[in-house]
């Protein structure tokens, strides 16, 4: 029976001993009163054995953290390595009741309440506070000592200091308390010391000391580079000079160690200000009204104008003042006339003379208008003056047509004229296209897109338009006020095309005879032999159709094509009057106040007859034609 139970034992531990599993444990070195507690294992010597591969142990030893390892039976062995334990610091201070008392460890704040471990290495302790000595501890830790003692014994303050002052007659201050300034002990009891001197009763500065040993010390303290000048003025805003160097504007502030100062003060209009000047260890305070400088100042003027002075009306001139020496503006006004203003600073030792000639507006814009400018479009502009001309042509004329009515005309304004017909590139600016060819003058273009293009370069050019038109560009009125530009009127269009000899005025562009000697225009040549009726038999001009403008001479007053190239739109409605000569003088005549065709004027490039090429021929349309273009004029009053 015994044997059968114990076969049974035998079969039945079978299963146990073949799914145990085992691995030893081996330290890294040796330690003391090593302790191990084993989760899923069992520990017999330095074996761990269990059911399962992994195990989980904490391992103890005397001088050493605790360490909790997570092993396996598969590696057969498994080794560790115990962290030394932290060394207790413990600081004992001999000294008693020390106030604000600030400990580092390595730059870092520590308090006596902490609990401190020190790991194996080199430190730096410091001890500072505002009543004792600062004191510094270095040591090594090279073992895993349980706790390290170290007694602290830290030095009080209790200083003496003798102090003196230059000048010696200042007082110091100390807590409160008043010592002369020269010669005076204080005992110190703190580490960061303030010493505030005294002039009398009136505070200079303050001196900062540090108390970084018991040992006796003399300090001087030389108040000389504190004498505080302090500048205020009436007016404000001057300018200072301490012994000529510029100091600021007052109100101002400033020190300075010299016992004997040259204050100076200026400002425009007021008079300088100099003093010599004492000043105390301290502050001086100086208030400086400074008195103000007149000039003697003339105006006169041409004729009687009313003066305004800084926008103040002064009364009519001729005046005589005395003003304060300030940059003044000054305006002179009378009616009709152009308004003159400018700026004048008097001066307090020469009279100043201020003498200015009134103008008319009219007269003003004539000395402002040169006799040939450009445009903002670079268009030569020549200004043309008033004159009384006959318009259209005497009955005795050869080439005369019966629609040439002579009329007595006074053209009474200045006005600018383009030297040139509006080109393709320049006309197209206005529709903001790019292109067109920049020396060809436009034409295919209607009256009204003429007068349109008009407008539109017054409003580039801040103009009011000359021309009024609807919604349907349909012209409504003039604005015979406005300078801006405009087509020329019949009138304008003669005068500058008959010449400056108004009294033998040009009948052809080249002379007053039948006969081109030679090439004077863009007319109908032997290139359009065979494509139209008439042609100038022998004359070749170069061109068969537009030529670039500026292609042949100019005229006596510097405009070019007056006669060929393109025919021109003027600003007049074209009409036909009955009788052959009106003797009734018109002033500034720009034509009948309606009708159904604007006038056309001058010859083109197709032009062969002599009533054509005549400067007084008029034709008539208000539709594009290849034949027609245009050139501008304003009126500059």
């Amino acid at each position: 029976m015994t044997k059968r139970i114990f076969i049974f034992l035998i079969i039945v531990s079978i299963p146990f001993f073949v799914f145990i599993k085992s691995s030893s444990i081996i330290p890294a070195e040796k330690y003391q009163n090593l302790e191990f507690k084993v989760t899923d294992g069992l520990k017999i010597g330095n074996t761990i054995i269990g059911f399962k591969d992994n195990f989980i142990i904490k391992i103890s030893a005397t001088g050493y953290k605790d360490g909790f390892y997570n092993f396996t039976h598969s590696s057969g062995s498994n080794i560790f390595y115990l962290e030394p334990a932290g060394t207790k610091l413990i600081l004992k201070i001999q000294n008693k009741n020390i106030s604000n008392l600030k400990i580092e460890l390595n730059n870092s704040i520590v308090s006596l309440a902490d609990d401190i471990e020190l790991d194996q290495g080199d430190y730096k302790l410091s001890f500072d506070s505002e009543s004792h000595m600062y004191k510094e501890y270095f040591f090594n830790l090279i073992g895993n000592e349980e706790s390290l003692t170290l007694d602290i014994d830290l030095e009080k303050i209790n200083k003496k200091v003798f102090i003196d002052t230059i000048p010696p007659e200042l007082r110091i201050k100390y807590k409160n308390i008043f010592y002369p300034g020269s010669s005076s002990e204080l005992n110190l009891q703190e580490k960061n010391n303030t010493f505030d001197i005294y002039n009398e009763n009136e505070f200079i500065t303050s001196f900062q000391y540090v108390a970084n040993s018991n040992n006796n010390e003399n300090l001087i303290y030389d108040l000389n580079p504190f004498r505080k000048i302090s500048i205020e003025t009436q007016p404000e805003n001057s300018n200072v000079y301490n012994n000529k160097e510029y100091v600021g504007q007052s109100p101002v502030d400033f020190f300075t160690s010299q016992k004997l100062i040259t204050l100076s003060l200026s400002k425009i209009g007021y008079l300088d200000f100099t003093e010599e000047i004492l000043p105390k260890i301290g502050l001086n305070k100086l208030i400086i009204n400074l008195e103000k400088s007149f000039g003697n100042v003339k105006f006169k003027t041409n004729k009687a104008a009313k003066l305004y002075i800084n926008d103040k009306y002064i009364g009519v001139t001729p005046q005589q003042l005395r003003i304060q020496t300030l940059e003044q503006k000054f305006s002179l006004k009378r009616d009709g006339h152009r308004t003159v203003e400018g700026k004048f600073l008097p001066n307090k030792d020469y009279p100043l003379l201020i003498d200015k000639r009134l103008l008319t507006e009219k007269e003003a814009v004539l000395l402002e208008s040169p006799l040939k400018k450009k445009n903002s479009l670079g268009l030569e502009l020549i200004l043309v003056e008033p004159a009384k001309i006959k318009l259209g042509s005497p009955n005795s004329e050869f080439r005369r047509n019966r629609n040439e009515i002579q009329k007595i005309v006074e053209i009474s304004k200045h006005f600018y004229v383009s030297n040139n017909l509006i080109t393709e590139k320049v006309y197209n600016l206005s529709k903001k296209i790019n292109g067109g060819q920049e020396k060809i003058p436009v034409s295919n273009l209607s009256w009204t897109e003429a007068a349109i293009f008009c407008n539109w370069l017054s409003n580039q050019e801040g103009f009011k338009p000359f021309y009024n038109f609807s919604k349907n560009n349909e012209i409504i009125s003039y604005d015979l006020d406005s300078k801006g530009y405009r087509l020329l009127t019949e009138s304008e269009w003669e005068l500058i095309a008959k010449g400056k000899d108004l009294q033998n005025p040009l009948i052809y562009p080249w002379g007053n005879k039948e006969i081109i000697t030679a090439k004077y225009g863009n007319f109908a040549d032997e290139s359009l032999r065979g494509e139209i009726s008439y042609i100038l038999e022998g004359y070749d001009d170069g061109f068969k159709g537009k030529s670039p403008v500026g292609s042949f001479k100019k005229s006596s007053l510097g405009f070019y094509d007056l006669g060929g190239n393109l025919s021109e739109w003027v600003n007049d409605f074209y009409s036909e009057d009955i009788s052959i000569e009106d003797n009734i003088l018109k002033k500034d005549y720009i034509g009948p106040k309606f009708g159904l065709n604007r006038v056309i004027k001058g010859s083109n490039f197709k032009s062969a007859t002599y009533d054509e090429l005549g400067f007084s021929y008029r034709a008539k349309g208000t539709s594009a034609s290849e034949l027609v273009g245009f050139r501008i004029s304003r009126w500059i009053y």
